[in-house]
């Protein structure tokens, strides 16, 4: 009842013994939640009567609906065939591939990375197979995923090679690695 303005900075006691009217009650409630004033939590109420339910939605799906997501979730799919394989040629600076979800294979192909290249796989981290090509990588590589087999070939690496996985097996080709290659989770 704070939100009374009379009553507001009074002592609890003065609060109880005081005659609050309906409207004032109404107006603290809705100042409690947020709204202006009682008619506009009123209005709100209203407006979410006519919301529907997930339920309510479907059984207003039309078949032309129905046709229309189905061509989308094809689309999906073709977009997830296409991004399986990537294909560069030199970057300068920084390449990060983020990936997420379960990956059932993916084949990378590069130039020279001038600075670090770092190779994510999220989502439980399942990639059945991970293949990477690369001339050269100036700085750092990294590659984590949950459960990884797969090919990593690169020319020279200019500082760390780092791969992180929870299990597999990655075969590793390279060039130069002046840090060294750092392998954990095998």
């Amino acid at each position: 009842m704070r939100f009374i303005p009379r009553l507001a900075g009074k002592p609890d006691e003065e609060i109880l013994r005081a005659i609050i009217r309906l409207q004032e009650v109404q107006h603290a409630l809705a100042l409690e939640y947020g709204f202006k004033g009682w008619t506009v939590l009123c209005r709100h109420v209203e407006s979410l009567r006519n919301v529907k339910t997930d339920a309510e939605l479907e059984e207003t799906m039309t078949a032309e609906d129905e046709a229309r997501i189905a061509r989308l979730e094809d689309e999906v799919r073709e977009l997830r065939k296409l991004l399986q394989s990537l294909s560069l040629g030199p970057v300068d600076n920084d390449l990060v591939l983020h990936l997420e979800g379960q990956i059932a294979e993916f084949n990378i192909s590069l130039g020279n990375v001038a600075n670090n290249a770092t190779f994510t796989v999220e989502d439980g981290g399942k990639a059945n197979e991970i293949n990477t090509s690369m001339a050269n990588v100036g700085n750092n590589m990294d590659i984590t995923a949950g459960a990884l087999t797969g090919k990593v070939e690169t020319g020279p690496i200019g500082n760390n090679l780092d791969i992180t996985t929870g299990g597999g097996t990655v075969t590793v080709q390279s060039g130069d690695v002046a840090g060294g290659i750092h392998r954990m989770g095998f």
